[in-house]
C-alpha cells in the first residue's frame, strides 16, 4: 500500500505541476523569437551588404588594398604591404590576393570579401552578447534559466548591428576593417566563453584568434588590452569578496598571452616600421583623442535620436543592474 500523501507534499506537487510547464513554453517561445530575429538580422544585413557592390567607383583607400593584393605572389603581397601599410602584417591583403585569384579584380569582387566578413560580424555580435550576458552574476553562479532572455537580447544586438549605417558602410569597402572586426569579435566571444565555461577548445581558439586579429590590424591589440584591464577588475573584485579567480579565468588569460607570444617574432619588425612611420608623418593626420570622443563616436555611428534613446536605456540598465551585474557592465564600459 502506498503511504498517504501529506497535505504539504500534495501542495508541493501541485505547485511543481503548475510551475514546471510555465517556464518551458516561455523558454521555447523566447528561443524561437531569438532565432527569428537573428535569422532576419543575418539575412537582411547580408542583403544590404552585398547588393549593388560594384556600382560605386573604387576609392583611394580601396586602391591601396587592390595594389597590395594584386601582387603576383604572396611574398610580393607582403613586400608591397610593407611599403604602403607599414606596421601591419598584411593578413587581409593575403586573403584578398587569394580571393582575386578566384573571383577576379572587379569592384564587386574586391568588396564582396569585406561584405562576407561584415555579414559574419552580425552573427559574432550575437555570440559575444550572449556569452557576456551568461557570465555568472557578481558573487553568484550563472543560471541556465537566463539563457532564453540572453538569446533574445543578443539577437536584438545582432539586429542593431545589421542595420547600422556605419557597419554597413565599412562592410562595403575593400579594406581590412571588416576582417579585423570579425576576428576581434570572435576572439572576445571565446574569451568570455572560456571565462564562463572553460574548455581547452575555447583557450586554443584564443591562442589562434589573438595573433590573427593583430595581423589584420595592429589596433586590435587595444581590444585585448581592454580584456586585460577587465581581468584586473575581476581579480580585485574577487579578492574583495574574499575569493580568487578560478582556473577557467586564468586559462583564458593565458590563452590570450599565448596568442600574443606567437607574435613576438614579428614585434621588432612592427616596432621599427611604426617608428619610421611616426617619424615620416604617416599618421600625423590622426588627431589626439579628446575626452568626449567616445560619446561623439557612438552618436555619429547611430544618429542623434537613436543615440539618445540607446544611451538612456544603457544608463537605466547600469543604474538598475550594477549591484547584480557589475562585472558584465564593467566589461562593456572598459571595452568601449
Amino acid at each position: 500500500m502506498q503511504p498517504a500523501e501529506t497535505p504539504s507534499h500534495g501542495r508541493a506537487a501541485t505547485s511543481e505541476a503548475h510551475a514546471a510547464p510555465k517556464f518551458r513554453p516561455r523558454g521555447r517561445a523566447a528561443r524561437a523569437e531569438a532565432a527569428v530575429i537573428l535569422a532576419l538580422a543575418i539575412g537582411l544585413g547580408g542583403f544590404i551588404r552585398f547588393i549593388h557592390l560594384g556600382v560605386a567607383e573604387i576609392t583611394g583607400d580601396e586602391v591601396a588594398s587592390w595594389v597590395i593584393a594584386s601582387a603576383p605572389t604572396l611574398a610580393g603581397v607582403i613586400r608591397t604591404n610593407h611599403v604602403i601599410n607599414p606596421a601591419t602584417l598584411a593578413l587581409h591583403e593575403l586573403i584578398l590576393h587569394l580571393w582575386i585569384l578566384m573571383f577576379g579584380q572587379g569592384e564587386a569582387a574586391l568588396r564582396s570579401l569585406s561584405a562576407l566578413f561584415g555579414t559574419s560580424a552580425i552573427a559574432l555580435v550575437f555570440f559575444v552578447a550572449y556569452e557576456l550576458l551568461m557570465l555568472p552574476a557578481a558573487g553568484g553562479d550563472g543560471r541556465e534559466a537566463d539563457a532564453p532572455a540572453a538569446e533574445v537580447t543578443a539577437a536584438l544586438s545582432a539586429f542593431i548591428t545589421a542595420i547600422s549605417l556605419v557597419m554597413i558602410n565599412y562592410s562595403r569597402e575593400a579594406r581590412m576593417y571588416p576582417l579585423t572586426l570579425a576576428l576581434v569579435l570572435a576572439q572576445v566571444g571565446f574569451f568570455l566563453r572560456g571565462m564562463r565555461s572553460g574548455g581547452w577548445p575555447n583557450f586554443a581558439a584564443l591562442a589562434v584568434l589573438t595573433p590573427l586579429a593583430v595581423a589584420a590590424n595592429f589596433t586590435a591589440a587595444f581590444a585585448f588590452a581592454a580584456e586585460g584591464a577587465w581581468f584586473a577588475w575581476r581579480l580585485v573584485a574577487e579578492w574583495r569578496r574574499g575569493r580568487g579567480l578560478d582556473g577557467r579565468a586564468w586559462r583564458a588569460a593565458f590563452g590570450v598571452l599565448a596568442g600574443l607570444a606567437l607574435l613576438a617574432s614579428f614585434a621588432p619588425v612592427v616596432a621599427l616600421q611604426l617608428s619610421s612611420g611616426v617619424k615620416g608623418g604617416k599618421w600625423s593626420w590622426i588627431a589626439p583623442p579628446r575626452l568626449l570622443d567616445p560619446i561623439e563616436t557612438f552618436e555619429s555611428a547611430s544618429g542623434v535620436w537613436v543615440f539618445v534613446v540607446l544611451a538612456a536605456l544603457a544608463l537605466w540598465a547600469v543604474l538598475s543592474l550594477w549591484r547584480s551585474r557589475r562585472d558584465q557592465i564593467a566589461f562593456a564600459l572598459i571595452w568601449m
